[in-house]
């Protein structure tokens, strides 16, 4: 029973050691492959309120904006962003758009978002991991 949760617990910190590590690593890849950065301006703002857990209030946004690529102006629009203030028209904000298809675009990833998540998989491996070698050593330890 002993050596299956130690073995469990080395198979979890991989996992949540490999999942943390891809999201970022991803946005990275295509970032530098098939998409490229820039700033648009907000056009258009709708706010929708939804009922979250324990009743609160979420608040999301429905974006519309405009961005310039070659001197061409393109339009996008983003579903469910989530600001951690308020969004107006004419505010900024990071877009990654398709080097191949410059009407192809979505809100940025940027600016930290992926790194929360990144951190607290890094935290729990890290644990994993100490658990594994701690229970190991303890077994190991002449009696």
């Amino acid at each position: 029973m002993h050596t299956i949760k130690q073995i469990l617990r080395l198979v979890g910190a991989v996992i949540v050691l490999s999942a943390g590590l891809m999201s970022p690593l991803t946005i990275c890849y295509r970032q530098l492959t098939t998409h490229k950065e820039t700033e648009a301006v907000i056009t258009n703002v709708v706010k929708t309120y939804s009922q979250g857990r324990r009743g609160r209030t979420n608040t999301s946004y429905f974006l519309e904006y405009a961005y310039q690529v070659d001197g061409r102006t393109y339009k996008g629009h983003y579903k469910d962003y989530a600001p951690v203030g308020g969004i107006e028209n004419g505010d900024k904000i990071d877009i990654i758009y398709d080097k191949r298809n410059h009407a192809s675009s979505t809100v940025s990833a940027g600016g930290g978002q992926g790194l929360f998540p990144t951190l607290m998989a890094l935290a729990v491996a890290g644990y994993l991991f100490y658990s594994f070698s701690r229970h190991r050593r303890e077994k190991m330890a002449p009696a």
